[in-house]
């Protein structure tokens, strides 16, 4: 209600007119800002997952470097085929960003996930791989390698995408036993060209990295299960090309046939998990082979195995992101272990660009790692 110069309340106050404008503006000036907070604040805590993005603000100030005391770190390289067909700059620089980093974050071993190669066959791209990985040789980190289904002859066969001949390969070549096992840092054991384990010591613990051919036959698993059973008192990461879905579930079938067009001699993931997982000292399954229509495929999750153990399954490769502006450009994963040889935390981070893209911590106190 008004007489013309007041403005009066319900409960008969008299206000001034400007003052009552005054009151509006301020009014209108806190919503405004309480809008605004609500928008930062759904920003940051916003921390999606989903296809490996982590949109986490945080990670932007997280350092990489751990206390090499406490930790130590083991390097993923996911597939690399078209880094070493189209662009091995991009390759080069992983490389080199690891061998510049080895000490801040106390790196003990490099495990490429297989799928080295685009096309076996292709002379060329092997002598690329060969030299860049040379630079890792001088450099003495040890490393290892999971062989993909790109780095084994695809034949002639029909349809090509799914023929594979398991003894043809010009890994063996450039890749021998030999060739791991003069780093001597880690004690080396091969079962033949295409599956070995190297032991990393960390103190009194002792931790076994396996890197497996591509859907192990029976007798690999069997040489993993007498590995496992013998030194169980060490623990063990196994590494082999193809396991998980992008969804994280495990790959059901084969996909390979042989010269025969029989399916290859191999095992699922689901019959490769039954026969391990009963096995405590397992604390994580690393692999690549799967991307999604963006070019890249990335999934962790911490899985419980039949005595309780936790066990690390993670799928990364982002093998066709090729633009070196994009974020996620020739990334990798840093594994984290501590004394215990548990596994901490796991990094996703570009060489390239310098970009953070994940930080999961998978036991309560890492933290601040």
């Amino acid at each position: 209600m008004t007489d013309g110069k007041c403005i009066f309340t319900e409960s008969g106050l008299c206000l001034n007119k400007k003052i009552q404008r005054l009151t509006n503006i301020l009014m209108s000036l806190f919503i405004l800002v309480g809008l605004m907070l609500l928008v930062v604040s759904c920003h940051i805590s916003n921390t999606d997952t989903t296809n490996g993005i982590h949109t986490d603000n945080t990670l932007a100030s997280e350092s990489l470097e751990i206390d090499s005391k406490k930790y130590f770190s083991i390097i993923t390289l996911p597939d690399t085929q078209k880094f070493i067909h189209f662009k091995p700059e991009i390759f080069e620089k992983q490389i080199r960003w690891i061998i510049n980093n080895r000490k801040k974050l106390n790196i003990k071993h490099v495990i490429h996930l297989g799928d080295i190669v685009d096309e076996d066959e292709d002379i060329s791209m092997w002598e690329t791989a060969d030299k860049i990985f040379t630079l890792l040789d001088e450099a003495k980190i040890p490393y290892s390698i999971a062989i993909g289904n790109h780095d084994y002859s695809m034949g002639s066969g029909a349809p090509v995408s799914q023929y594979l001949v398991r003894e043809k390969s010009n890994y063996s070549k450039y890749f021998p036993s030999t060739r791991f096992s003069r780093l001597s840092t880690n004690a080396m054991h091969s079962y033949d060209a295409y599956n070995n384990y190297q032991i990393i010591n960390f103190g009194n613990a002792k931790l076994m990295v396996f890197a497996l051919e591509l859907y192990p036959r029976d007798r690999v698993l069997t040489w993993v299960k007498d590995i496992l059973t013998e030194y169980s008192d060490y623990k063990a990461v196994i590494g082999t090309h193809a396991f998980l879905e992008l969804d994280g579930t495990l790959i059901r079938d084969i996909e390979f046939i042989d010269e025969n067009q029989q399916v290859i001699d191999g095992k699922p993931p689901s019959i490769i998990w039954e026969k391990i997982s009963k096995f405590e000292n397992i604390v994580g399954i690393l692999c690549g082979h799967r991307i999604n229509s963006q070019g890249f495929g990335s999934f962790i999750k911490s899985v419980q195995g039949p005595k309780g153990n936790r066990v690390v399954h993670l799928l990364s490769d982002y093998q066709n992101i090729l633009d070196l502006n994009n974020p996620l450009v020739g990334s990798i994963n840093i594994l984290i272990f501590d004394n215990d040889l548990r596994i901490l935390k796991v990094k996703t981070f570009s060489p390239i660009t310098g970009n953070l893209s994940n930080s999961y911590s998978l036991i309560g106190d890492s933290e601040s790692l």
